[in-house]
């Protein structure tokens, strides 16, 4: 792909711009991120992301966020669009993407240019900011000099945080920390930040962060009983059959993913990432649910794979509303579309647990045509796209459980 993707501007800011990003993502490492957001309209709005793939290539993401509300007709075409462009998309992700050699920064730089002036509607690059939690010391930031717009702080309105001792003419460049009232006090603060930037309604259900389900695996956040910690969890396994499946899975991973422990309760595998917030800040937490949201979507399929192992519903557990049995046939029927023999195969031609099955794939498909025909003003247009998706998901599936019933029926007979 050629670099003169775009329309040189007139005053060379967006060649700059581009030119600083590839400079920045030459030197960017595994598990770090370069986020671009836009804040010109008041709220911190993420529009890309850049990590590096465990093959050791740069990947862009694009989130829904990057784009306005629009209609069905005009989320498809801006998909065309884009894939045109050469981006990919993910659905099971529900973003876009780019992946590139580090020899090929400056085509990916230029294409993100021409994506956030074509598709996303910025005209200069002073309206972005970079969220760069990992910059060098000595390099300089991505972001147009002395134009880098402030990342709101929503959540610290009236609460006493420590003063700046400096004392110099300039104005202090260190962020300041809050130190939480109470437990509650901190949840309140994560809330906010999380919606922030998530940029949609989170719901708090008796004490926890309920995340939207947007990433692979869903997941909450609750505060510590001892000690001012925010507590990202989320449900690899709802019954552990080999324990020593467990042993060998934490030596695998706990390696690679130093942030995140495992813990078992009831037989219930949890993975989770404590985060310290005795002094709280809100790009503390934005760091941390970036890190978290990727290990779900980066980790989360696999490390579900390795520890339910055996055929549908051999995890079930009573107190999921989903059985895992059907999970697993939604995950499989995503990376290679199923048939209703291998359904009878797989469940072991068992009627009444196919019956069950398709009860609750009905269920999950009726709550989520009436989300998706729920006309709510201002609802992002990536969240539609997830409502309608969703529902053509589990609408499939309860047609193949049909007919897996009817099959596993005959064979009975």
């Amino acid at each position: 792909m050629s670099s003169n993707l775009f329309e040189p501007s007139s005053d060379g800011s967006w060649e700059g711009y581009a030119a600083r990003l590839a400079g920045r993502l030459t030197r960017l490492q595994r598990n770090e991120f370069v986020e671009i957001a836009r804040t010109d309209t008041g709220t911190f709005r993420s529009l890309m992301e850049f990590r590096v793939t465990g093959s050791g290539r740069v990947r862009c993401s694009i989130g829904g966020q990057a784009f306005p509300i629009a209609d069905v007709a005009t989320i498809r075409e801006r998909r065309e669009a884009l894939e045109e462009l050469g981006w990919r998309y993910l659905p099971r992700k529900w973003v876009y993407v780019r992946d590139v050699g580090r020899s090929a920064l400056d085509d990916l730089t230029a294409l993100v240019t021409r994506t956030l002036r074509e598709t996303c509607g910025i005209s200069q690059p002073s309206q972005l900011t970079t969220h760069d939690p990992f910059l060098p010391a000595d390099e300089p930031p991505v972001d147009v000099p002395n134009e880098r717009p402030p990342r709101p702080l929503a959540a610290v309105t009236g609460v006493n945080a420590p003063t700046d001792a400096e004392s110099d003419n300039e104005p202090p460049t260190t962020e300041i920390g809050i130190i939480p009232c109470c437990a509650d006090g901190l949840l309140d603060l994560a809330y906010t930040v999380v919606s922030t930037d998530l940029q949609r309604d989170v719901a708090v259900v008796d004490g926890l962060i309920e995340l939207p389900h947007i990433d692979f695996a869903p997941s909450r956040i609750f505060v510590t009983d001892e000690g001012l910690k925010l507590v990202f969890t989320t449900t690899l396994t709802h019954r552990l059959i080999d324990p020593a499946l467990l042993g060998r899975f934490i030596i695998e991973h706990s390696a690679v993913w130093q942030d995140i422990s495992f813990t078992v309760n009831h037989d219930h595998v949890y993975a989770q990432r404590v985060v310290d917030c005795a002094v709280f800040h809100p790009r503390i937490v934005s760091s941390a649910l970036t890190d978290w949201r990727h290990f779900l979507n980066e980790a989360g399929p696999s490390m579900i794979r390795q520890l339910n192992p055996g055929p549908p519903g051999s995890h079930d557990c009573n107190h999921n509303g989903l059985p895992v049995g059907l999970q697993t046939l939604v995950e499989m029927h995503l990376a290679d579309p199923l048939t209703p023999d291998r359904i009878v195969h797989l469940t072991n031609g068992k009627v009444e647990r196919l019956r069950e099955y398709l009860a609750a794939a009905e269920t999950t498909a009726a709550d989520w045509h009436a989300s998706a025909s729920t006309d709510r003003p201002g609802q992002p247009d990536d969240e539609i796209e997830l409502y309608d998706n969703m529902f053509r998901l589990f609408d499939a599936m309860s047609g193949l459980l049909r007919q897996a019933i009817e099959l596993a029926s005959r064979s009975e007979s």
